[in-house]
């Protein structure tokens, strides 16, 4: 068996069988196994498990930056929250 891990962005008028015209875009490096993505100010944030953090366009799926967060060396198993501007993101040693 083999499995394909990736982020999909899908059409949401679609009616039946929508896999040969759903599909907008589709993003397969570095997508987190547990925790989900954030859609904050018009920009989506994913963290991986590793701490390589992602920003992306979401209506294109462009890459707008990508790096391994600085100072923390740790698992990211929960999801990203933003408020007031801020981004957090909450590592296994919190």
């Amino acid at each position: 068996m083999s499995a394909e891990n990736g982020l999909l962005a899908l059409r949401a008028n679609g009616h039946g069988d929508i896999t040969a015209t759903g599909l907008r875009w589709k993003y397969q490096r570095s997508v987190p196994q547990l925790p989900t993505t954030l859609l904050y100010r018009n920009v989506l944030y994913m963290i991986n498990d590793a701490g390589v953090l992602t920003t992306l366009d979401p209506a294109t799926g462009t890459v707008h930056k990508q790096a391994r967060l600085r100072g923390v060396a740790d698992h990211y198993f929960s999801s990203p929250v933003a408020a007031d501007g801020k981004l957090f993101f909450v590592s296994l040693l919190g």
